[in-house]
């Protein structure tokens, strides 16, 4: 699958992958430069439960007694690595549905004014 999405990432972006993260990069490092106190608290209070609950999920929920090698600070970075993965797909899934539903309802308001004008 990694080999895939090289693969891919190559088609797609000959200039190769440090051109998609560099915009991201630039824009993260720059939010952590100028960021005020109220920005912190924004991102705290919009992020921190699922920093929670990745966590809790990663130290109880990721199976410790199938490694020999288990440790609780991977395993916490680990389930909020997938708490916010998953949490990605939805806002995007969400974001889909949100614009399929207005251009629906922008059809809907053209064909009506259709209607009127006939």
């Amino acid at each position: 699958m990694g080999g895939i999405g090289i693969v891919l990432t190559a088609i797609i972006h000959p200039a190769g992958q440090a051109s998609i993260f560099q915009p991201l990069m630039q824009h993260l490092g720059g939010w952590l430069v100028k960021a005020r106190g109220t920005a912190w608290l924004n991102s705290l209070t919009r992020y921190g439960p699922f920093i929670v609950l990745g966590a809790i999920w990663g130290v109880i929920g990721i199976n410790p007694w199938r490694t020999d090698e288990y440790s609780r600070f991977w395993m916490a970075l680990t389930g909020i690595f997938l708490v916010f993965f998953v949490r990605s797909i939805v806002v995007q899934i969400r974001a889909a549905r949100a614009a399929k539903a207005a251009q629906a309802a922008e059809l809907e308001k053209f064909l009506a004014e259709m209607e009127v004008a006939k």
